[in-house]
């Protein structure tokens, strides 16, 4: 059924009006509603599983193409045999909508490469013959940023009407899992345990992927033979309020810093600290990595002394902490500037000056430079550097990697850049709290970042 809402909440039958004979499914097991051709409308994506009926005289996995008023005409059939069920959500990052499917034989990923609006669209198959909990019947399965690296990873259940799960038992391999996203922006898909048998690889009728214990990571709710099994994610990555401090080191090649990382939020946050130096000649170190689990209003501090390479140059550094993930994810940071000079001791910090296009060096490669502050309430401040004249889009992505609003789409020169989130979406409504993602583009490069947004 199509039931279209009249913009008060009243809901009327439009299916045979809006849809024709493209209504009909045998066993449809599931709906979709996304832009799947990349032309602005919402378009259907259905199943029928047990026999054919017309239009589609087929089984499989359907696009029905919205005709940009809400009617529904054309259609295709994406790759697909004998399926059971599907969802859908964009792997590769290409802003094309890709599906996975749940297949009776083995499961597979059918990749949107190219769309024709109205008409057609180009996949190509992704078979997952490395996961060996992904052969045979299987069930329920949903998208979702399950490790917290703004890209999407799947969660798959093993219930099947024809072969119940607590029949098949421990007999089938087919129990529920979940399959990582290799975050190269080629949407593989990757099975991290095999057949070791974890706490969750359980037979499972049904299953949620929702924040149970509201810390902003998605935690699991399985339905399974007797009842319901709850797991936990203890994960998720702290974007804590940091400051930092430098004095001149005892010995000419030294620098003494120090840090502080506190919880502003009303949580308990666990979340990697650390930091490194950057400097002339390409000149890099990394001087600490910690992890730290502080109470709400909790702080913790820390001072250490750096000891510069032999041979380091003289000149301008730059000694920088983060917070979030230890090289992978960037969710606060804060800088410091200093110059060696020498066989003295170090000066004091450089004078941050008013930004300024003119007096900036360019940057030497693309960065997405995060946001300030974070956690933020309702606006915060998106930094970034394009080395190169380039095509640069920012998205705001939420954790199912669903675009939120885009803030940048334009032919930008190099430089230095910033640009204000106010919290809003695309129809210029405030979301919700919760975890963003930062996806930055420019070129053939792509970079994540993770953001909280918090009332």
């Amino acid at each position: 059924m199509l039931l279209v809402n009249n913009g008060s909440g009243v809901f009327t039958d439009e299916t045979f009006t809006r849809m024709g004979n493209l209504r009909n499914s045998a066993f449809g097991t599931s709906t979709e509603i996304h832009d799947m051709d990349g032309d602005g409308d919402n378009d259907i994506v259905k199943i029928s599983t047990l026999f054919d009926v017309p239009p589609w005289n087929d089984i499989g996995v359907f696009v029905l193409f919205n005709d940009g008023s809400g009617f529904f005409s054309n259609w295709m059939k994406a790759p697909s045999g004998a399926a059971y069920m599907f969802t859908v959500g964009d792997l590769d990052e290409n802003d094309l909508q890709d599906i996975y499917v749940v297949d009776d034989g083995q499961d597979y990923v059918d990749l949107a490469q190219s769309a024709t609006p109205d008409v057609s669209i180009q996949y190509t198959q992704n078979t997952l013959a490395n996961s060996p909990r992904t052969t045979g019947f299987g069930g329920n399965v949903k998208f979702g940023d399950l490790d917290l690296d703004g890209d999407l990873d799947l969660a798959i259940a093993d219930v099947d009407v024809d072969i119940p799960p607590c029949e098949s038992g421990a007999a089938s391999n087919r129990k529920f899992t979940m399959l990582q996203n290799e975050g190269d922006a080629t949407g593989t898909l990757s099975d991290p345990w095999g057949l070791q048998d974890n706490p969750w690889n359980v037979s499972t009728f049904d299953f949620a992927l929702l924040d149970v214990d509201n810390d902003t990571d998605l935690d699991l709710l399985l339905g399974v033979c007797s009842g319901y099994m709850v797991f936990i994610q203890d994960g998720s990555p702290a974007a804590f309020d940091l400051k930092l401090r430098l004095r001149d080191g005892l010995n000419p090649d030294e620098m003494r810093y120090g840090w502080r990382a506190k919880n502003f939020t009303e949580l308990r946050q666990t979340g990697d600290v650390w930091g490194d130096i950057s400097g002339p000649n390409e000149y890099f170190d990394t001087i600490f990595s910690t992890s730290r689990m502080l109470n709400p209003g909790e702080a913790d501090f820390n001072r250490d002394t750096y000891t510069f390479s032999p041979g380091a140059p003289d000149g301008t550094y730059t000694i920088t902490v983060y917070t979030g993930v230890f090289d992978n994810v960037i969710l606060n940071s804060v800088s410091k500037t200093f110059i060696k000079s020498g066989s003295s001791q170090m000066t004091a910090p450089v004078a941050e000056a008013a930004p300024s296009q003119s007096l900036e060096a360019l940057p030497e490669s693309f960065s997405l430079n995060g946001n300030y502050p974070n956690p933020f309430n309702p606006s915060t401040t998106i930094r970034y550097a394009v080395p190169e004249e380039a095509h640069v889009r920012l998205d705001i992505l939420d954790v199912l990697g669903r675009r939120v609003a885009t803030l940048v789409e334009e032919t930008q020169n190099p430089g230095h850049h910033q640009v204000v989130w106010t919290g809003l979406n695309e129809g210029g409504r405030t979301v919700a709290s919760g975890v963003y993602f930062l996806r930055l583009q420019a070129g053939d490069a792509v970079l994540t970042q993770r953001m909280l947004l918090m009332k």
